[in-house]
């Protein structure tokens, strides 16, 4: 799976306050400079180790290292090893003959804000999810074989069973499949219904797709830890992650997250940084 270059939203911070940063520089002597830096590599550090993503119980790990070497963080990891070499120099060896051997440039000093806003304000999974309302779904008593040509002509492949708001099960190819294996039917009747494919729907079929379940208020990580994960382990691969009120598959169902809209979310974001 992809993993993510910069935000659309970081990419709007930077041109919100690339100009600001500059402009504060013109009135900032060193000393101000430098404090204004640590300050916010400050910040940085323990709104890391606030976080359960990157906190450990080890008191001498590093979580800006633990952060550069996540999925979020990857894409600023060279900033980052930089911006934690000239924090050290300031820390430890701050000034020689009255001066500092380093100063962080305006650059590197927006970089750290960035990464900071990232951390702070974490992007939803919500954000990606196709919302329950556009999502295509049907119910037990519709035509199976009316779901299967919608189904082809706009290329879904998972369909969502509802009932009342609250998922069901998911009608998809491999309910098909296993229902002409287990019946011995030849082909799909006319007359057959959603209802009839009820034992190859469950969320829980043991032959059929997987699929995941997350609170509408999880973060946009962990549904992508949640589709690495199913890649690199020797398990069913995860279909969809459905998004409901509490995480819970009896829940009110609030959107559905697949690989596909990872990627799409992922391209985009890779597009507009390159702006």
């Amino acid at each position: 799976m992809q993993t993510f270059n910069r935000s659309t939203r970081s990419e709007s911070l930077r041109e919100k306050t690339e100009q600001d940063v500059a402009n504060d520089d013109e009135f900032r002597d060193a000393d101000e400079r430098v404090e204004a830096f640590l300050d916010v590599y400050r910040r940085l550090e323990k709104a890391l180790k606030s976080n359960r993503r990157y906190a450990q119980n080890n008191p001498y790990d590093n979580a800006i290292i633990r952060f550069s070497n996540s999925n979020e963080g990857k894409a600023y990891k060279e900033s980052l090893d930089l911006i934690r070499e000239v924090r050290n120099l300031l820390t430890h060896s701050p000034k020689v003959a009255g001066d500092y051997l380093v100063e962080p440039s305006p650059a590197l000093y927006q970089i750290l804000k960035e990464v900071l806003e990232i951390v702070e304000n974490p992007e939803l999974a919500v954000d990606y999810a196709i919302r329950a309302d556009q999502v295509f779904k049907t119910t037990l008593h519709e035509n199976a074989l009316s779901v299967m040509r919608k189904m082809e002509a706009a290329g879904f492949s998972h369909v969502p069973v509802v009932v009342r708001d609250e998922l069901l099960g998911v009608f998809s190819k491999t309910s098909v499949f296993s229902y002409i294996i287990k019946s011995g039917e030849k082909q799909v009747s006319a007359a057959l219904k959603i209802s009839d494919f009820l034992p190859y729907i469950g969320l829980n079929y043991p032959n059929g797709d997987r699929y995941e379940f997350a609170a509408k208020d999880a973060l946009a990580a962990d549904v992508r830890d949640l589709f690495d994960m199913s890649l690199n382990r020797r398990s069913r691969r995860i279909s969809a992650v459905f998004l409901t009120e509490t995480g819970n598959p009896n829940a009110k169902l609030i959107g559905m997250i697949t690989p596909w809209d990872i990627l799409k979310k992922a391209a985009g974001a890779g597009a507009d940084a390159g702006k």
